[in-house]
């Protein structure tokens, strides 16, 4: 039989490299010749539940995040609104404290 020119075709779903540790690695190359089904795909298939898991929760987090800074902002502006503001931990002083010398 001759050999085929150019590359050999690759199994749907590869896209990027990755360092896995090599003992994971070659069982899944066992595993993956037992099952006839490309290790790529046999990764994306158990990896997904645990990704797609992990990526919820930080998408709630920064949800609520981004919520919290706009019930911030909006308390600080209430403040301001009421003259309430405060730094270093004394009022905001909005009148001049000694009246200019001419």
């Amino acid at each position: 039989m001759a050999k085929t020119k150019g590359r050999p075709k690759k199994p749907g779903g590869e896209g990027t490299l990755v360092r896995i540790d090599s003992d994971i690695v070659s069982k899944a190359r066992y595993l993956s010749a037992r099952s006839g089904e490309p290790i790529s795909e046999m990764f994306s298939k158990t990896l997904r539940p645990v990704i797609d898991k992990l990526w919820a929760q930080a998408t709630r987090e920064v949800l609520e995040a981004e919520r919290q800074a706009a019930e911030d902002a909006k308390a600080v502006q209430q403040a301001e609104e009421i003259g309430g503001i405060f730094i270093d931990g004394q009022p905001k002083n909005r009148a001049r404290s000694r009246p200019k010398q001419r």
